[in-house]
């Protein structure tokens, strides 16, 4: 999907599963399905990857029995989203730092 329609569906969902791509497009995810249980970490164990259009969260070490499942959300620019992650290196802020490179 294209910025328009990605903005469309923030606005009127209450939950909301969006990837933005490589290519400039959307991916709109299923908010009910596990992917949607990974909570974001400014030191994350895992990091998404793009195969397609399709997105895969890998996790970037062993990640231990009930550890739990963390990615950086990288959000962009726009209305900033404070972080509570707890990480020592935690950058106080779900949005992505300037000049840091997506994955996905």
């Amino acid at each position: 999907m294209n910025e328009e329609e990605a903005t469309r569906r923030i606005v009127r969902r209450t939950r909301v599963f969006l990837f933005d791509l490589r290519d400039g497009s959307f991916i709109d995810g299923d908010p009910n399905a596990p992917g949607s249980c990974v909570n974001h970490c400014c030191e994350p164990n895992c990091y998404t990857e793009q195969a397609g259009h399709r997105v895969f969260i890998v996790a970037a070490r062993t990640i231990e029995p009930g550890e739990e499942v963390t990615y950086d959300y990288l959000i962009m620019p726009g209305k900033t989203r404070r972080c509570f992650c707890g990480a020592a290196k935690c950058r106080g802020t779900l949005n992505a730092a300037p000049g840091s490179k997506r994955r996905v």
